[in-house]
């Protein structure tokens, strides 16, 4: 099985940075979270053009029980199998 696994985890900690710079009347998040679906859209087209899975996923299982992790910074989350 060939799969492209994509994710963007976002929550309120990201808009705590405020708002970015060439785009100030949309909160952090919206412009992540379009980008990101933007991407996946693309790459979801990818995927059925090369004939393998395409899975999207903005839940964080991992990172999400870390309470104490720094706002200013993005987090990702990576499963190899």
């Amino acid at each position: 099985m060939n799969l492209i696994f994509q994710y963007m985890i976002v929550d309120e900690r990201c808009d705590q940075r405020g708002p970015i710079p060439e785009v100030k009347d949309r909160k952090r998040s919206e412009v992540y979270k379009q980008c990101a679906d933007e991407s996946a859209h693309s790459f979801g087209l990818y995927a059925r053009k090369i004939g393998v899975d395409h899975i999207y996923s903005t839940e964080g299982e991992y990172i999400n029980r870390f309470e104490s992790l720094s706002s200013t910074i993005l987090l990702f989350e990576v499963l190899r199998i």
